[in-house]
């Protein structure tokens, strides 16, 4: 995964954004078909990117204007007859499309019919102009629309890796607040380790100098032990007592060990997410700069 993450940030420091995001325009082509009515003139665009649902959805709304004529599908071919659109004609018009899938997008084909005469530049060399125009048009709205979702499906990933170091950063705030407190409570058990023992040995803690031949203090050492006498009763439970005081501290020594061990690796994790992030960003702003190509 670390070598490509490294393999994949260097292709993009090599390559610029721009030579992944090139200039999009929408050329559209005249074709001659058969549709449901026989042999047709018409109109090709090819829109990358964009799904067949969503372009379906889009155009069979644009191609019904102001009629209470209904869209209707049979076989794959769309049509709508007695629809308007003052931009090719003012009487209504009758229009056939086809929406086909491919592997990198969808490829539209319209077919206006327009006093039984389907539009072609042959027929009406102004009006595919104007169809050309608006089928370009319809194009570049479905093509922002892709990329729009693009954009937001790369920007939800580059959140979610910035959450994912978040909670990686917190956790490794959480550990060493382990080690620090686990310190301290293991001092303060340890102190309480040493009254335990008090209890049987008053001189636990104690030192007493250590001379030279000449009478001269060289040194300290631990005094000697003194064993107290006391009631059995009480001797049990200060041992249960200190048996106590050892369990807690073991425990909290070994919350200590599994920290400093996960820390460096969490550590390790923070400078992988990064590079990832890094990655990610370069991502959304490719697609970004996708949006701002659009002509």
């Amino acid at each position: 995964m670390k070598t490509f993450l490294s393999t994949f940030l260097i292709l993009f420091l090599i390559f610029p954004i721009s030579v992944f995001s090139q200039s999009i325009t929408f050329e559209v082509e005249e074709i001659k078909e058969n549709i449901s009515k026989g042999e047709a003139n018409g109109f090709a665009v090819y829109i990358p990117q964009a799904q067949q649902k969503n372009v379906e959805k889009a155009w069979t709304k644009d191609i019904k204007v102001d009629t209470k004529s209904k869209v209707e599908e049979k076989d794959g071919e769309f049509f709508i007859l007695g629809t308007n659109n003052e931009r090719l004609s003012s009487k209504p018009i009758n229009v056939f499309s086809r929406i086909i899938e491919l592997d990198s997008g969808v490829k539209v084909h319209a077919f206006f019919e327009i006093d039984s005469v389907f539009l072609s530049s042959e027929n009406d060399k102004e009006k595919a102009i104007v169809a050309k125009k608006i089928i370009a048009e319809f194009a570049l709205g479905t093509y922002t629309f892709a990329v729009n979702e693009e954009l937001e499906l790369e920007e939800k990933k580059l959140k979610s890796l910035n959450n994912d170091l978040k909670k990686l950063v917190n956790e490794n705030e959480k550990m060493h607040k382990t080690v620090a407190m686990n310190t301290s409570d293991i001092n303060a058990l340890n102190a309480d380790l040493d009254q335990n023992k008090l209890k049987s040995d008053p001189n636990h803690g104690k030192t007493v100098p250590v001379f030279d031949e000449n009478g001269n203090e060289i040194d300290r050492a631990p005094a000697p032990t003194e064993i107290k006498k006391i009631d059995a009763e009480l001797k049990k439970e200060i041992d249960k007592e200190a048996k106590k005081i050892h369990k807690k501290v073991f425990k909290l020594e070994s919350e200590i060990r599994d920290a400093e061990r996960d820390i460096p690796l969490n550590l390790q994790e923070q400078e992988e997410k990064k590079k990832e992030i890094e990655i990610q960003e370069m991502v959304v702003k490719k697609v970004m700069q996708k949006l701002e190509n659009v002509q």
